[in-house]
C-alpha cells in the first residue's frame, strides 16, 4: 500500500508540474521554442501566432532560418553552431523573422542547448522576444534629435543672418 501511495503522490504531483509548464507556455508573451539538432522547429507556444501569424503546423518541421530575414541568416547559423558546439547559452542576439505577410519582426534571440536523459545535445530551446515596437520608437526619437539639431542650426543661422542685416542697414 506505502508504494501505491507513493506512485499516487509522484504521479499527483507530475501533473501539477505538467499543468504548471503548460500554463506557463501558453500564457507567455514571448515566444518559447524548441529545436532539433538539424535547426527544426519541434515546439512553439501560441505566442508565435500572435506575433508572427503562422499557423502551428505551417512552423513546426521547418527550419527556423526559413522564417529569419536573409541579411541576417548567416549570423543565425554560426550562432546556432556555437550553442551546439560550445553547449553554451546565447542571450539577447538580434534578428529580423518574416511575418506570414512578409513583414519584419525585429526578435531578440535567446538560446541554450536542449539535452536528453543521457545528457546529449539534442538541439535548442530557447524564448524569442518581439522588440519591434521599441525599434520603431528608437526611429522615431533618432528621427525626433535630427530635426531638433536642424531647428537648432537654422535659428542660430537666422539669428546671424539678421546680425549681419542690421550692421548692413546701420551701416
Amino acid at each position: 500500500i506505502g508504494i501505491s501511495l507513493n506512485n499516487a503522490i509522484a504521479h499527483k504531483k507530475l501533473k501539477e508540474n505538467e499543468k504548471r509548464f503548460r500554463n506557463l507556455s501558453n500564457n507567455s508573451p514571448d515566444i518559447i521554442y524548441q529545436l532539433d539538432a538539424e535547426g527544426r522547429v519541434t515546439y512553439i507556444n501560441p505566442a508565435w501566432k500572435e506575433i508572427f501569424g503562422h499557423n502551428k503546423n505551417d512552423v513546426c518541421s521547418k527550419s527556423l532560418i526559413e522564417f529569419i530575414q536573409d541579411d541576417d541568416r548567416a549570423d543565425f547559423i554560426q550562432i546556432y553552431k556555437k550553442i551546439i558546439a560550445d553547449k553554451s547559452t546565447i542571450r539577447d542576439q538580434n534578428f529580423t523573422i518574416l511575418d506570414n505577410k512578409g513583414l519584419p519582426h525585429y526578435v531578440t534571440f535567446t538560446g541554450t542547448p536542449d539535452s536528453d536523459a543521457e545528457g546529449n545535445i539534442i538541439g535548442i530551446t530557447g524564448t524569442l522576444k518581439d522588440i519591434t515596437k521599441l525599434r520603431n520608437m528608437e526611429a522615431q526619437l533618432l528621427q525626433a534629435s535630427k530635426m531638433e539639431a536642424v531647428g537648432t542650426l537654422t535659428g542660430g543661422i537666422a539669428h546671424d543672418f539678421n546680425n549681419i542685416l542690421q550692421a548692413i542697414m546701420g551701416y
